[in-house]
């Protein structure tokens, strides 16, 4: 019970971050890069996911 009373209340630390964030401009600049298919057929992936 001591166990199962120290898993209730047990809060876990909050994530900290070891840099800062970009700013926005940073973030948002550039091209945005294009998802381009693989050379792979549909059937090799069905048959990957069985």
């Amino acid at each position: 019970m001591k166990l199962l009373h120290r898993s209730i209340d047990w809060t876990p630390p909050e994530p900290q971050l070891e840099d800062e964030l970009p700013s926005e401009e940073g973030f948002y600049d550039g091209e945005v890069p294009e998802w381009v298919p693989s050379d792979r057929s549909e059937a090799d992936d069905e048959r990957s996911r069985v």
